[in-house]
């Protein structure tokens, strides 16, 4: 896979070498995790299901709809992109030399109005990773 997205953006003159390679990259890496995750077991069925259903609909029923990727393409000159990294808050319990997160009193948050127009627990379609110290996990 690596081997021909490579080729294939060192070819075509349209494709920034440095951001195909990226993308590549997070790939190998997802299919990694998942690889590790479904070894393990840590996916529960009903994930399973959800991604299958989503996948099954948005591939096969679907035809790979790419109307939204389309236009943003259009509209903005360049690829839409793949993920979307959101960070609703910057409140940390930690003070790690280099760590973006604020653990100041005076923590900063997005506003829930703008995260559910983001993404939320009603867009059945969007699957998150969630970012930890774990600290203030407990059973």
């Amino acid at each position: 896979m690596y081997t021909n997205d490579l080729k294939e953006s060192r070819s075509n003159p349209e494709k920034l070498p440095g951001n195909e390679d990226d993308r590549t990259e997070m790939g190998l890496a997802i299919v990694g995790s998942l690889e590790r995750a479904l070894t393990d077991k840590r996916l529960s069925d009903t994930y399973l299901r959800k991604i299958l259903q989503i996948l099954v609909k948005s591939l096969f029923m679907e035809g790979g709809d790419n109307t939204a990727v389309e236009q943003f393409e259009a509209e903005y000159g360049m690829c839409s992109p793949s993920f979307l990294v959101l960070s609703p808050g910057n409140a940390c319990n930690l003070r790690c030399t280099g760590c973006y997160a604020d653990s100041t009193e005076n923590t900063r948050a997005l506003e829930w109005s703008t995260v559910d127009r983001m993404i939320a627990e009603k867009h059945y379609d969007c699957f998150f990773m969630v970012f930890t110290n774990g600290t203030l996990i407990n059973e």
